[in-house]
């Protein structure tokens, strides 16, 4: 998983991680024990040339989308078993 996957894992389960990201994203990561710059963080979001208010709304988009999904697995999707009608290890066709 990468540094900036587990960032955002972080921020989906401690609010005020969050909270610290909205304020300083590279030095909220940094003192979580991450290394990664804002220019890795705005390239992995998809948003390379982003402004800091950008890359800043960008992970809240993120943390609020992935946290609406009920996201219990790595990578951004729930484990099968997490959603409705889905048996545990069954799979949705995609």
């Amino acid at each position: 998983m990468s540094a900036v996957q587990q960032i955002l894992d972080m921020a989906i389960r401690d609010p005020e991680f969050m909270a610290r990201l909205r304020q300083d994203p590279v030095g909220a990561a940094s003192a979580a024990g991450f290394t990664v710059s804002a220019d890795e963080l705005k390239s992995a979001l998809g948003i390379d040339g982003a402004t800091s208010a950008e890359l800043t709304e960008a992970l809240e988009a993120r943390v609020s989308h992935s946290a609406m999904l009920g996201r219990k697995g790595a990578g951004g999707y729930p484990e099968p078993d997490a959603r409705p009608g889905l048996a545990g290890g069954q799979s949705a066709a995609r």
